[in-house]
């Protein structure tokens, strides 16, 4: 006996639920969402498949790398907090080179501050840029990629993989890019008062604090454009086949609060 396809048959990029099948998302990444059948994402039939509104949810202890649900190692699901502290770490002893040699304006002319600064600036005119991927924009193909290979200068925290450890709503997320800034700030304090400490058993370990409070907020309007791409995340929807607004950083809240 011939059976006939389910409907509706899902365009690629699509996604509706086995409860609401005529309810159609429209997925803003492809790759989450096959098309097909309804209630099928990325990983149908596999332990990592994705699940949820959209297709918008990895498994307990799995994340999405962008292409698929990876499950989460001993490292990740223990070190994100940790990895934050000693790239926090990395950042702040960089940016205190930068600054301190810059301290003396007869040497701004020469390459080395000259090459730091085009480098801040790179790295802002990036974050800004970014953040266009995540507007309602249709961008060539070529563009879009750039855009990808620089995500990780709007949101600096996926670098602790917050998934790994727990925080996988979209609450949670945005709480730790919003902490960000004030976790640099603390470091930067901790390190202060481990320099005074050390200082009583060896002098030269003594930090300057004008030096150290240059570093810290250098860091700090460095990544002044992510601080205002994610102040701006929760305005940013988009509509669906279904007449729903859906947030496009997560795309299963929907912006309107009706169910």
């Amino acid at each position: 006996q011939r059976m006939c396809p389910a409907f509706p048959d899902l365009l690629e990029g699509f996604a509706s639920s086995l409860e609401e099948p005529l309810s159609v998302f429209d997925c803003k990444e492809i790759l989450r969402c096959p098309g097909g059948d309804p209630g099928t994402c990325a990983g149908h039939g596999t332990p990592g498949s994705l699940s949820g509104q959209a297709c918008s949810r990895c498994p307990d202890a799995w994340r999405w790398n962008g292409e698929a649900c990876v499950e989460c190692n001993g490292v990740s699901s223990g070190g994100g907090p940790l990895a934050f502290v000693i790239v926090g770490l990395v950042l702040l002893v960089v940016a205190m080179y930068i600054t301190g040699h810059g301290a003396d304006t007869t040497t701004w002319s020469k390459a080395r501050p000259v090459c730091m600064s085009l480098a801040v600036l790179t790295c802002q005119h990036y974050q800004m840029t970014t953040a266009l991927s995540s507007d309602n924009l249709q961008l060539p193909g070529y563009k879009s990629d750039v855009l990808k290979a620089w995500a990780f200068l709007e949101n600096p925290t996926e670098v602790m993989q917050p998934d790994c450890f727990g925080m996988v709503s979209f609450e949670d997320t945005l709480a730790i890019r919003f902490s960000g800034p004030a976790a640099l700030v603390i470091i930067g304090a901790f390190v202060f008062l481990v320099s005074i400490v050390v200082s009583k058993a060896t002098p030269r370990a003594r930090m300057d604090f004008n030096t150290l409070f240059n570093a810290v907020f250098s860091l700090v309007f460095t990544l002044f454009p992510a601080i205002v791409a994610v102040s701006l995340v929760t305005f940013k929807c988009h509509t669906n086949p279904n007449g729903k607004d859906t947030l496009s950083a997560d795309e299963g809240i929907l912006c309107s609060g009706d169910p």
